[in-house]
């Protein structure tokens, strides 16, 4: 991703890695995803549950909608996250290791699974690195939201988008059904 792409754009709320991006030559503007305008582009795309981060229904209906206004007539807007299935999850943890010359690190992400009350995914992260004779560590936490199938089909029924496809993370469609777990939403703004 450089400059020689025009027609890639991203934003993002936090000022410091906008710099970080923009030394790195992408296209990067500040922005919140409840109000950023930017466009019109055909396509938009948020893959890794990133959409999870607003924790209210206010929040993502205000998403969705200044993301259609930056959106041609019938643009498509790829949303990426996990679907949940109350009482039915459990305790997930990933690991995640890099090593390079006298460098390591690795990564524990540990994700609690939220109650239908009250719709929130606890995710809990544990950074060990090591650089030379130096180490230490970093812990931090957030919530995401949740959605169940019928959670995501209603805030869509208020949204400018209808839902066009689900996708498999390697691009093979699939129902949205009872089993569909983590998955790729094609959203057509609806004109």
């Amino acid at each position: 991703l450089t400059d020689t792409a025009p027609w890639l754009l991203a934003y993002d709320s936090n000022a410091r890695m906008v710099a970080h991006a923009r030394k790195r030559g992408l296209s990067v503007e500040k922005g919140l995803m409840e109000s950023w305008r930017g466009g019109p582009f055909d396509a938009a795309y948020s893959l890794h549950g990133t959409f999870r981060h607003l924790l209210s229904e206010k929040a993502a209906l205000a998403h969705l909608r200044a993301t259609a206004r930056s959106l041609k007539p019938g643009g498509l807007y790829i949303v990426g996250f996990d679907l949940v299935r109350y009482g039915a999850d459990s305790d997930d943890e990933e690991l995640w290791e890099a090593h390079e010359g006298r460098r390591e690190a690795r990564l524990v992400v540990t994700s609690l699974p939220p109650t239908k009350q009250r719709r929130r995914e606890r995710v809990l992260n544990f950074l060990w690195w090591r650089d030379g004779a130096k180490d230490g560590t970093l812990q931090s936490q957030y919530d995401l939201r949740s959605y169940s199938r019928a959670e995501w089909l209603a805030l869509l029924k208020g949204s400018p988008f209808r839902l066009e496809s689900t996708y498999t993370v390697e691009g093979r469609r699939i129902p949205l059904d009872g089993a569909t777990r983590h998955a790729l939403f094609a959203l057509r703004r609806a004109d």
